[in-house]
C-alpha cells in the first residue's frame, strides 16, 4: 500500500508502490490521463497477481521514517472512491482506528465498487538505520499525481 516517508505535518506526500494494472500502465506510458482512468472501464485490469504463477515478481522500497510519520497501506477500494484532500484530512487526527474507520466508511459512501482495505501506523519512536533488503529501491518524497500519490504507496 503506497509516500514514503509520510510526516503527520506533510500528510499524503509520498507513495511508494505502483498500481500493476492496464489502465495504470496506460496513463505512466502517456496513452491516456489521470482523469481518464478513474473512469476507464478496464481499470481493474491487474498486470501481475499473487497466485498465477509459480515465482512472484515483487516491488521492494527502502523507506526513510522518522517518529510522529504516518504510514498508510490501503487497496484501490479506498483511493479510487475517496479524494486525496479527504484522505489527508482523515489522518490528520491522532486516533489512527476512528482514521481508518473513517476513510472505510467514506469509501463505502461513495459506492466502493471493488474491496476496502485501511492500514494506518505511526511510528512511535526513531527506528534504527539498517541496510537496505538487496534489490530494494530507495524512495525520496516527490510531489505525486493522481496515480503517484495512490499507486505508489505512501507513508
Amino acid at each position: 500500500m503506497s509516500k514514503n516517508t509520510m510526516a503527520t505535518a506533510t500528510l499524503w506526500d509520498l507513495l511508494v508502490t505502483e498500481d500493476h494494472s492496464l489502465v495504470a500502465e496506460q496513463v505512466r506510458n502517456g496513452y491516456i490521463n489521470e482523469e481518464q482512468a478513474r473512469t476507464h472501464a478496464l481499470r481493474n485490469l491487474i498486470t501481475r497477481a499473487v497466485g498465477t504463477k509459480e515465482a512472484v515478481s515483487v516491488d521492494l522500497f527502502a523507506v526513510g521514517l522518522e517518529q510522529g510519520d504516518t504510514v498508510m497501506v490501503c487497496s484501490d477500494g479506498l483511493t479510487g472512491v475517496v479524494s486525496d484532500r479527504e484522505i489527508s484530512k482523515a489522518l490528520a487526527i491522532d486516533n489512527l482506528q476512528g482514521a481508518a474507520r473513517s476513510l472505510v466508511g467514506r469509501a463505502l459512501k461513495s459506492g466502493g465498487p471493488d474491496n476496502i482495505t485501511v492500514a494506518v501506523a505511526r511510528v512511535a519512536k526513531e527506528p534504527p538505520l539498517s541496510e537496505l533488503q538487496p534489490g530494494a529501491v530507495e524512495v525520496k518524497p516527490k510531489p505525486p499525481g493522481f496515480f503517484g500519490k495512490i499507486r505508489k504507496f505512501f507513508v
